[in-house]
């Protein structure tokens, strides 16, 4: 076996490069594909699926606004002739990193954007919370609206969950970052509102290690710390938090409505919740929790519902509600062992298509054959040496979650010093031996030991233990 596994190997930094991404990301010694957000979600399958699309019907482009601190005007990618702000503090000028980091998760070059169906009509530095008033009253003005607006912002003033309703009427899709403050919960204001807010997860497919999560919360996508984007200054930068995960989600929605036009803001929130992988939470019984970020999935769904239902609002709505619109039953399921018998110098394409089908499979497939192919998948990149790809399949591979694997990977990242990962978030669920280590481990300062210690379970659903279902 060792003989068929070599060459695959050697394939890792080939495979990369298909994919457009020179230079793996390394998270305690376990590699990871630089674009895996695109391969978690599937972005980049309903991009080639929409492209294929285009030459039979009608894809158009999805007004978009991003509300955000600032942006850099040489590093992004904008078609319209629209104002750029700058960011400021004060009357002083920052280097509008954040925002510009935003934006080319939407509409930036290739390797980066993840949708190619945006129409950038809007950027908006809301540096106070009156400037979104101000971005609403320019809107009317024109009497052109945004369809769907990324907002990677956490929100203060009292006033924006009623500008929110208002969106809400106007069938806008506001997508909100949920926050990265855990494990504080998410404000009142933003969860009661009719924003639809983002967490982020981890490339283990843990939710991270300081998103807030509560059961209001719409999906949860892969962000944490290592998407690849452009930062203010044009360089490639590892950006993430919710803040990265938010765009992610916006993206999903602006494909759907490319396909799918008609579909309202509800329409479209049901089919990214329907079609969304089992999160940690999902798997421990929470099942009003959020789920991971299906982009392919819901794409297909809202494909089959055009097939079905052409524009008959009735039939869409009865089609959304049976909750039937997988395209996965046919699949079959491909062996890892079809991928070890490739010779990477002789099969490069192949091996990317055989890639591409198993991951078709893990987000189109129904639940017992998501969960076999999930595994040949798990085995097919630890045959390609990106072992931290290999972990996030065993996790979806599996019904429940193995707590004693988990409190193991957090020891050694405690030991490793790493100030934040996933593993720690559920330290209420490990042993009494983890909360002893905790107690003596000589490597955690004051301040480090105490978050640490103060984790309890309610944390872990936004202090809202009791109204949820195990």
């Amino acid at each position: 076996m060792k003989k068929l596994i070599l060459p695959l190997l050697l394939c890792a930094q080939t495979y990369a490069s298909l994919t457009c991404a020179p230079g793996e990301i390394s998270i305690l010694e376990k590699k990871l594909t630089p674009y895996w957000a695109k391969e978690y979600t599937g972005s980049d399958l309903a991009s080639d699926f929409l492209k294929t699309l285009e030459a039979t019907q009608e894809i158009k482009k999805v007004p978009l606004a991003i509300f955000d601190l600032g942006f850099e005007e040489e590093h992004i990618t904008v078609e319209r002739d629209i104002h750029i702000p700058h960011q400021l503090n004060g009357r002083r000028r920052m280097r509008a990193n954040h925002g510009t980091s935003v934006a080319n998760l939407l509409t930036g070059p290739t390797p980066f954007r993840m949708t190619n169906y945006a129409d950038l009509m809007s950027l908006e530095a809301m540096t106070i919370g009156t400037m979104y008033s101000y971005a609403f009253k320019k809107y009317k003005d024109n009497d052109f609206y945004p369809r769907v607006i990324s907002n990677s912002l956490g929100w203060s003033h009292a006033k924006l969950p009623e500008l929110a309703r208002n969106a809400y009427e106007r069938d806008i899709l506001w997508f909100l970052a949920s926050g990265n403050d855990f494990p504080t919960p998410v404000r009142d204001l933003e969860i009661n509102s009719k924003a639809m807010m983002v967490g982020s997860y981890a490339p283990s497919g843990l939710t991270s290690a300081d998103t807030q999560v509560h059961p209001d919360l719409l999906v949860l996508a892969p962000a944490n710390e290592e998407l690849k984007t452009l930062d203010g200054y044009g360089a490639l930068y590892h950006f993430g938090a919710t803040s990265g995960a938010t765009p992610l989600v916006a993206a999903a929605a602006i494909d759907i409505l490319a396909l799918n036009p008609v579909l309202s803001r509800d329409q479209v929130k049901s089919l990214i919740k329907d079609t969304a992988l089992p999160s940690l939470e999902n798997k421990l019984g929470q099942e009003q929790m959020p789920g991971l970020l299906n982009h392919y999935g819901a794409v297909m769904a809202a494909f089959n519902l055009k097939e079905r239902c052409h524009q008959d609002q009735e039939c869409m709505e009865n089609a959304i509600a049976n909750g039937d619109l997988s395209a996965g039953k046919s699949l079959n399921i491909i062996m890892c062992e079809e991928m070890k018998k490739l010779s990477c110098s002789k099969n490069q394409i192949l091996i990317e298509n055989k890639l591409k089908a198993m991951r078709i499979g893990v987000l189109l497939g129904h639940q017992k054959h998501r969960q076999a192919q999930a595994r040949e998948l798990s085995c097919a990149y630890e045959a390609l040496g990106f072992t931290k790809n290999a972990e996030y399949y065993r996790f979806l591979s599996k019904d429940g979650v193995d707590l004693d694997e988990l409190e193991r990977e957090a020891v050694k990242a405690l030991r490793s010093d790493i100030f934040q990962i996933s593993y720690y978030r559920y330290a209420p669920l490990y042993s009494k031996e983890y909360r002893l280590f905790l107690e003596e481990f000589t490597g955690l300062n004051d301040y480090r030991r105490k978050w640490h210690l103060s984790l309890t379970e309610d944390d872990l659903v936004g202090g809202l233990l009791n109204d949820l279902k195990y």
